[in-house]
């Protein structure tokens, strides 16, 4: 509670500057979802890029990646709680990159970035790339990038929502005056249980705001943000709580700023500064405790200019991204005789440059697209001999529309992933148990195809249907040395390959349908399972929109797991049930209603052998005031 007051404080002086602002020039909502893309000539179809609404999802969360697990390809990995991780068609961890207005996510956390220091309130939608992009975003690129985009408010909003049997709530409050948007957040659980009583550690406590500035003079835009997050007594939910450990971060803070400046039809400069501290504390029983406190600073800046030399044209961009005062520490404490020690186990640094250009050619009803991109990158450690590597990648695709009902996209390219300073690095302990890094980790690269298709049935009928495959080579693997001991090592080949597929059906003008399957299979060249892959699962959604009220329905399916990896559990199968509906009461409030585990099923979100069981059934009250 003792961070509330001062960014209420923040709520306030943002929203009296806004009032304050007198602008005789309006100005049209400018919506940021991925800088790279604003110049892009591709017509891929929605089987690799997807993007999700807000407004549309089919229940109420708490977590970003119960956001993007809606879309077919996309779902959990880690252990869960509140700093749920996810995975795209397989690829986890520091696989994907995640970005907020542009600006690229590092937190070096050892299961893969979460986004969930931001309350779901702040943001407006996402963009998912699914596919092989690290000709156009770089390393840790090579299963997708998730786009998350902050909200620029439309006027007043009030949102206030109560969760049982947790106690959770949220409340936020939005304000826009002519071109300044101003929001402000605070959110609070207690700890869950599961569907056999079981405790889950998933308390939070967390405060964000946002600051967004629009204007234009002439044809250049100017988009100016800021996002502050403070957490506490954040639960970290594993298999070992509590009877053997007990996880959590006790205090978090973030710092997400960004300046943008945007022609109209020619170039893109954009400048980025992210600031992270948090701490972990993992309590074990009648052992010993431990507290790693981690500091780090992301800044950089890129630059995009479109050009004409051949054809159809294209862009040519220049990046630059800093890890600066990367710190970890560790505090060690033993119960016997309440000795501590303290060590430095990081401290180091990280720059990668770039250039990357690509070109377009419009032949018939093909659109072709190559582009090339070059990365140069080093990085150090106090102690350690600093290491540097360069890559040069390159990517291909062809959308076709054969008609006015079938479109295809083909894809290739080539990808890669240094490793993270923590894989190189870290030595101590996390709530999975004691790490130790490999300073002799090489980069991972990949060779990446994938087919998607959509077709529209009817009027009324839509399918799209992808399918994927990798190879990797160098693949980065977590294993585990011993029971007390878990570390990384570069495979020498792996390959992942999948398919998924959506029937959406527009019933009527109030009822729609949709209907999603995924499977895929990885493994080494030893033919061991790879961890961290997506589930076989079938979707299905339906939502009735009706004057003032909605109603929708959701059924997952998720046969049983039985191929996993060395470090992984197989997990039987479940049905998963949600339901809720939307009730606009008058044209400025709007009430919400949503059970989540409806037959109270229990059930694993993933395969992890850490992952604890999800929650038991929840249900969430909420509504939503506009002024």
């Amino acid at each position: 509670m003792r961070y509330i007051c001062c960014l209420f404080a923040y709520a306030f002086i943002g929203c009296c500057i806004a009032n304050e602002v007198e602008s005789t020039n309006k100005i049209e909502t400018i919506e940021v979802i991925s800088p790279r893309d604003m110049f892009s000539y591709s017509n891929k179809s929605h089987t690799s890029i997807n993007d999700i609404e807000k407004s549309l999802l089919a229940s109420q969360y708490y977590g970003i990646a119960d956001w993007l697990a809606e879309l077919p390809g996309v779902s959990y990995s880690g252990q869960g709680g509140l700093f749920q991780s996810y995975n795209i068609r397989g690829f986890s961890r520091s696989r994907v990159r995640t970005e907020v207005d542009g600006i690229p996510i590092f937190t070096d956390r050892r299961a893969g970035n979460s986004i969930s220091f931001i309350a779901p309130e702040l943001l407006s939608n996402a963009n998912i790339i699914k596919g092989p992009s690290s000709s156009l975003y770089g390393s840790q690129a090579l299963g997708g990038v998730v786009n998350l985009s902050s909200e620029f408010a439309q006027g007043t909003e009030i949102n206030l929502g109560y969760k049982t049997p947790n106690d959770g709530m949220n409340f936020s409050y939005k304000n826009k005056t002519d071109n300044i948007s101003s929001a402000f957040a605070y959110r609070k659980a207690n700890n869950h249980h599961a569907a056999n009583n079981a405790p889950l550690n998933t308390e939070f406590e967390q405060v964000s705001g946002l600051l967004r500035y629009q204007g234009a003079i002439g044809d250049i835009t100017t988009n100016v943000s800021w996002m502050p997050s403070i957490g506490s007594d954040i639960g970290k939910s594993n298999i070992s709580y509590p009877d053997q450990e007990t996880a959590t971060y006790p205090t978090e803070k973030h710092s997400l700023a960004q300046i943008q400046l945007k022609s109209s039809d020619s170039w893109l400069a954009k400048f980025y500064h992210h600031y992270q501290n948090w701490d972990t504390k993992i309590d074990r029983a009648n052992s010993y405790n431990n507290v790693t406190s981690y500091q780090s600073h992301t800044l950089g800046t890129l630059a995009l200019l479109t050009h004409n030399f051949m054809a159809d044209g294209g862009r040519i961009g220049f990046e630059w991204v800093a890890r600066k005062g990367v710190k970890i520490n560790d505090q060690l404490e033993l119960d016997s005789n309440n000795e501590k020690f303290a060590n430095t186990i990081v401290n180091g640094e990280q720059d990668n440059l770039a250039v990357f250009a690509d070109n377009n050619w419009k032949i018939a009803n093909s659109l072709i697209n190559f582009g090339l991109r070059y990365d140069w990158i080093t990085q150090s450690n106090q102690g350690f001999a600093s290491v540097q590597n360069e890559k040069l990648n390159a990517s291909m695709s062809i959308s076709s529309e054969w008609n006015d009902t079938i479109q295809t996209t083909v894809e290739l390219a080539t990808g890669f992933r240094f490793p993270t300073l923590s894989e190189l690095y870290f030595t101590g302990e996390t709530p999975r148990g004691r790490t130790q890094g490999n300073e002799d980790l090489t980069p991972e690269k990949s060779v990446g195809a994938q087919l998607g298709t959509s077709v529209l049935l009817t009027s009324q009928l839509t399918l799209e249907f992808s399918s994927y495959y990798y190879q990797l080579d160098d693949y980065i693997e977590r294993y585990n040395v011993n029971e007390l001991l878990t570390s990384y090592r570069n495979i020498e080949r792996a390959t992942i390959f999948g398919f998924e597929t959506q029937i959406k059906w527009q019933q009527n003008d109030y009822v729609d349908h949709s209907l999603s399957y995924q499977q895929q299979k990885g493994e080494t060249q030893s033919n061991q399972t790879l961890a961290d892959l997506i589930p076989i699962q079938l979707r299905l959604n339906t939502r009735l929109d009706f004057n003032n009220f909605s109603v929708f329905n959701q059924l997952i399916f998720q046969p049983s797991l039985d191929e996993v990896s060395p470090d992984e559990l197989p997990r039987g199968s479940y049905v998963l049930w949600n339901i809720g509906g939307d009730y606009q009461v008058t044209n400025q409030q709007t009430l919400t209603i949503s059970i989540n585990n409806l037959s109270d099923e229990k059930y694993h979100a993933n395969a992890d052998d850490k992952a604890p069981l999800q929650p038991e059934r929840n249900i969430t009250l909420s509504t939503k005031w506009r002024f």
